[in-house]
């Protein structure tokens, strides 16, 4: 595990020197703040911090798992066509060390990105709106974060399984998008092919199921079941247009809060694991 810490600290000392991960940050900062700001600044009946919460979760859900991506597709597919890899492995750290490694490094990386962004919205909160319910802010800021790494984890496991910077690229393009934007899509053609392609009426529950698959769902799902009541409550029976506070009361095992949970754990796991079992056997050249 020492040998893992000074893999992942030499990791976030490199991957802290991208200018297109900076770039990719900035993107999100200056997008939280718009999001957060321009509500109170332009309306006549202001917002107020707590829905500034549920605002700020929209560039978080599609720019986060962006950022995550391009800070670790390259992890070790860009250190193996360079060369320097092999240098590594000629060190103490063994490979699992270096995939181990590289997860922390690049979570750590993520991490601060959404500290950063996390502090600005904030700071406009207390600015704007002359609050900030802390307690519901930084449960998602937490769970931004838990996002962030499960496309860290996904993206890892990709560039320990891959040995070129292209054959990394395009799957990692496609996980942003697949995973993201796409999903919903996917979810609703699939039901569509079982409704009028196979006779089967999926269950809703079901639905959700497939649904929450998708680590960007997952963060919808667990800030709309855990953070978002307690927001829409202090906003009054109006609530805040858009929002929609899910309750898991009698639902099914597989959409509990702890489930979804899981879930998102697993893809932070599970791809590593299937990564370095890849590279742990391929030729290093």
């Amino acid at each position: 595990m020492n040998r893992s810490l000074v893999v992942a600290k030499r990791d976030f000392e490199n991957a802290r020197r991208s200018y297109l991960l900076w770039g990719v940050i900035g993107v999100f900062s200056v997008l939280v703040f718009l999001v957060t700001a321009l509500p109170g600044l332009l309306s006549d009946s202001p917002i107020g911090g707590r829905a500034a919460v549920v605002l700020i979760t929209l560039p978080a859900g599609i720019l986060v798992p962006v950022t995550a991506v391009v800070a670790s597709y390259l992890a070790i597919a860009g250190e193996r066509e360079a060369g320097s890899l092999k240098i590594l492995l000629s060190l103490p750290p063994s490979r699992r060390d270096v995939v181990v490694g590289k997860l922390f490094g690049r979570s750590a990386v993520i991490g601060v990105a959404i500290a950063i962004a996390f502090v600005i919205g904030a700071v406009v909160s207390l600015l704007v709106y002359g609050d900030l319910p802390l307690v519901p802010y930084l449960l998602t800021t937490g769970l931004t974060a838990l996002l962030g790494i499960a496309f860290v984890g996904l993206s890892v496991g990709l560039s320990a399984a891959t040995s070129t910077r292209t054959r990394a690229m395009a799957p990692a393009i496609g996980l942003v998008i697949v995973l993201g934007p796409l999903w919903s899509g996917i979810v609703a053609a699939i039901r569509f092919v079982a409704d009028f392609g196979l006779s089967i009426e999926l269950a809703e529950e079901t639905v959700q199921f497939l649904t929450i698959l998708s680590p960007a769902s997952g963060y919808g799902r667990l800030f709309n079941s855990v953070i978002l009541p307690d927001l829409v409550g202090g906003l009054g029976a109006g609530g805040i247009a858009g929002s929609a506070p899910v309750s898991t009361a009698g639902a099914p095992v597989y959409l509990q809060d702890w489930f979804v949970f899981g879930l998102m754990i697993a893809w932070i796991v599970v791809p590593v694991a299937l990564g370095y079992w890849r590279f742990k056997g391929s030729d290093i050249s």
